[in-house]
């Protein structure tokens, strides 16, 4: 049995590097349904108009805008001719490199968002993109301290936009608890525990006090998003995803599926066959 991913996943920044800025492709106007490689990118938009397709959500883009793409989120753009604007891209591994705190929490704070229309501070965000464009285009940065100073203005900026709060220290293993359903959704309350170094039902726990959820109730978002995303954009059979999701057979998944959705596997991948015809 096959137990892979069968979405395309694109890698638009170098092994050498762990973060990039550069100005927008106007040549990806339209592209297929894919991942990214492990890395969060950041697309601003100063002129374009179009759809930009999340997941299986349409977010109108009217620029001046800002979309947000999180490594695990299958998605394609259909856009106008000429879009005008900037994409930064962060891999996993700068949040580790990066030894400013406050960065880092202002990085994991955008991440709430998915698609933001742009109000007071577009000129604002428009010019820290041009900053930090100008040593060269499409080429990465070192990131210096006057780098990180204008990343750090760039993303307090957008945030104030949004009108998104700061994650704080407190809600540390809360994100990590997210990163990990994230990076691997599986039905398996246990291997989180692990991950997570705690019991199943210390885990359980922190889950109601930070989610007001169970640990299988929060599991099963990711779960289903994850089922929702393998059905639409893969060509894996019903059997390999329960497999790839660690269900411990088919029939289980599907009763899974069904009681979270109220429609089968199959039946809801034949509801979207718009999306599913990519792979067909």
């Amino acid at each position: 049995m096959r137990g892979y991913d069968s979405i395309r996943i694109n890698d638009k920044i170098s092994h050498h590097s762990n973060y990039k800025i550069a100005v927008f492709d106007t040549s990806k106007t339209r592209t297929r349904p894919h991942k990214h490689n492990k890395y969060l990118e950041i697309v601003y938009f100063e002129d374009a108009r179009g759809t930009h397709y999340i997941d299986s959500k349409a977010y109108r883009i009217d620029a001046p805008c800002i979309s947000f793409i999180e490594k695990d989120q299958v998605h394609y753009w259909e856009l106008e001719e000429n879009p005008k604007g900037y994409v930064a891209i962060f891999k996993e591994t700068f949040l580790d490199d990066v030894k400013d705190k406050q960065l880092v929490f202002l990085l994991k704070s955008v991440q709430k968002i998915n698609c933001l229309c742009l109000h007071k501070r577009s000129k604002h965000i428009n010019y820290l993109f041009e900053m930090l464009t100008e040593p060269n285009l499409n080429a990465p940065v070192e990131l210096n301290e006057l780098n990180e100073s204008l990343l750090k203005a760039l993303l307090f900026n957008i945030l104030k936009d949004a009108d998104v709060g700061l994650l704080s220290h407190s809600n540390a293993q809360a994100m990590e608890f997210i990163n990990h359903l994230q990076t691997n959704p599986r039905n398996e309350v246990a291997y989180y525990a692990e991950q997570l170094q705690m019991s199943p039902q210390n885990l359980n726990s922190f889950c109601k006090k930070h989610f007001s959820l169970t640990a299988s109730e929060v599991i099963a978002i990711y779960i289903n998003k994850e089922a929702k995303r393998l059905l639409l954009y893969s060509n894996l059979d019903i059997s390999e995803i329960a497999y790839k999701l660690h269900f411990k057979d088919a029939s289980y998944f599907i009763k899974y599926f069904k009681q979270h959705n109220r429609l089968t596997p199959l039946k809801y991948r034949n509801k979207n066959d718009n999306y599913y015809s990519f792979f067909k």
